[in-house]
């Protein structure tokens, strides 16, 4: 088959959760069919894998048939942000909307025929609308972590309004395009069960979120520091910002009434000042763009993640899991993993919560190799890429075969309930 895969982000060198499902569901497809990728590129000129200024396809791009990177730079991407929020449109889709990678996916329409379509993210839905058959990955329901950034105050400011703004505009985008998409996407029953609450999607699957276990070594606790507590992240993200804000300004202070000794490693990509700020604070220390996270999760304690805005499958559990790193997260980080509270990971509401797991972490070591092997076991038998690759796969090969029932909706979902 020859299919169009529109995406984002290039998923190159995948070290962030909106690149590591694109990069492992393209190369997949990859495997056993024509795929023409359509991406834009948000990196810094010179990165690793940049495309650079003659266009020509980094390495990376060889396993597909053609690559269309489009440098998504400057203030353009801005202004077309700024135009939707006066005049109605959904701000982050203006933002994807970069006019070389329309002309470019209008001038391969025009010029071959293709059998399907992946569009990964509801945002760049709006840049093949009309074309089927197509199956749109959502991952996850967008308009509800704005919601969330708004309601709960994540984000301050103009930010905040503009959350305000774009959560109701996403959500007609979103409802637009799983009602004429063939097959939808997302990534946990929770989303699934989000979506149907505002859409009717023709079709929807449930396909979870996987980790690559070779790359994250398990490390039992023989090697371990004593009493670090680990945040790996995005840390220009405003859901992980807010993270490392509690982690610091309220979780840290009630485990160290117990723990003294308790000190917290921030380790991610692009710290903003408010990241960089909680570096200075006792106990506190800051990692920034490391060449890999795996020494730090083969050397913490345990991995605390205290998001309050969380959506699908944290890729940073699956990692934490995976390493044989005790995990204590917040419940809605929780959400959507597999297995259950208490036996995989320990989980916590409030900050008194959490750091009360955290404190029971760090002083009982038969806890903490209970879980880092029951962490690993779960990823072992639940999150493998194959099998929810050939899933995904088989999915785009049906869509792009023949047409699909007007209400048809999976009944065998990873992660549904029961």
């Amino acid at each position: 088959m020859r299919l169009l895969f529109v995406a984002h982000r290039v998923p190159d060198r995948p070290a962030k959760g909106d690149k590591i499902r694109a990069w492992h569901e393209l190369r997949a497809l990859a495997a056993r069919h024509e795929v023409h990728l359509f991406a834009l590129d948000d990196r810094p000129p010179g990165a690793d894998g940049d495309p650079g200024p003659a266009g020509a396809p980094p390495e990376w791009a060889r396993e597909v048939a053609s690559a269309t990177v489009v440098p998504l730079r400057g203030c353009t991407p801005a202004l077309r942000m700024l135009r939707a929020a006066i005049f109605g449109g959904a701000i982050t889709a203006a933002h994807f909307a970069a006019p070389a990678l329309v002309r470019a996916l209008a001038s391969a329409r025009a010029g071959r025929r293709f059998d399907g379509a992946v569009v990964y993210s509801g945002a760049m839905d709006p840049l093949l609308h009309g074309f089927r058959p197509r199956v749109v990955d959502l991952v996850d329901v967008d308009s509800e972590k704005f919601r969330l950034y708004h309601e709960l105050r994540t984000v301050g400011g103009l930010r905040r309004l503009a959350c305000g703004l774009e959560w109701r505009r996403l959500r007609a985008l979103e409802r637009r395009a799983c009602e004429e998409a063939d097959a939808t996407v997302v990534c946990t029953a929770a989303e699934a069960a989000t979506l149907r609450e505002f859409a009717a999607p023709r079709r929807l699957e449930v396909i979870g979120n996987g980790v690559d276990a070779a790359a994250f070594p398990f490390a039992d606790g023989g090697g371990r520091a004593a009493g670090e507590i680990l945040f790996v992240g995005a840390l220009d993200y405003p859901a992980n910002v807010d993270a490392c804000r509690r982690l610091v300004d309220e979780v840290l202070p009630r485990v160290r009434r117990t723990a003294a000794g308790a000190r917290v490693t921030l380790v991610g990509s692009a710290p903003v000042a408010a990241v960089r700020q909680l570096a200075g604070r006792p106990g506190v220390a800051l990692h920034a763009d490391v060449a890999s996270v795996v020494p730090f999760l083969q050397r913490a304690t345990l991995a605390l993640l205290p998001l309050r805005v969380a959506r699908g499958v944290q890729n940073k559990a699956l990692e934490a899991l995976a390493s044989g790193l005790p995990l204590v997260a917040s419940r809605e980080a929780a959400r959507g993993l597999e297995g259950s509270e208490g036996r995989e990971w320990l989980a916590g509401g409030d900050a008194d919560e959490l750091a009360a797991a955290a404190v029971r972490v760090l002083g009982d070591a038969a806890l903490r190799d209970r879980l880092a092997r029951a962490g690993r076991a779960l990823v072992d038998s639940r999150y493998a890429w194959s099998a929810l690759l050939g899933r995904f796969v088989s999915l785009v090969e049906e869509v792009a075969s023949g047409p699909l029932p007007r209400a048809a909706v999976s009944g065998a979902t990873q992660g549904a309930a029961p």
